[in-house]
């Protein structure tokens, strides 16, 4: 996730970036190991937080 100068965000995969002059970055362990899961509905495997 980024946070944009007006407070708003936007979320997705990050394939290239400028920094300047600083960048926080925030790590969260998860409790439970992530598990992808196929979706045939969607046609992809995603994440499985149940």
């Amino acid at each position: 996730m980024v946070g944009l100068s007006d407070g708003s965000t936007r979320g997705g995969h990050l394939l290239n970036a400028v920094v300047k002059p600083t960048l926080e970055v925030t790590i969260v362990e998860t409790p439970a190991h992530l598990r992808r899961r196929k979706r045939p509905e969607l046609g992809v495997a995603l994440i499985d937080l149940g």
